[in-house]
């Protein structure tokens, strides 16, 4: 085994990732979560039908739906580590969508 190869699979450098891992997946299941309690005030500020929470609320599971395909083989074809980070980085614009104050942006935000 080379130096190299032996760094990234050092005891520490499992548990960072382990730990990089859990703090993404609980970002996203946090943003997920906590819009469902706050649908009623949500929806009172943007003045919207109750289509359109349904709509808010479902779009997070047709957009993973409908981009589970594509991007499942992006990520197969580039480092899955470049792919860990985008997706994490991707999570702090939709939140900061969801914070404004029009429907079609939080909209986007929750896509």
């Amino acid at each position: 085994m080379n130096d190299n190869n032996q760094a990234t699979h050092s005891p520490l450098g499992r548990y960072a990732i382990l730990a990089a891992a859990m703090l993404a997946f609980g970002s996203s299941v946090l943003l997920l979560m906590s819009f469902p309690p706050m649908l009623q005030t949500i929806a009172a500020d943007l003045d919207i039908t109750h289509t359109q929470e349904g709509l808010l609320m479902s779009v997070v599971y047709m957009a993973a739906i409908g981009l589970a395909i594509p991007l499942g083989r992006w990520v197969d074809s580039t480092d899955l580590k470049r792919m860990a980070i985008i997706g994490v980085l991707l999570l702090f614009p939709g939140a900061y969508l969801c914070s404004s104050g029009t429907y079609g942006v939080v909209l986007a935000g929750r896509f």
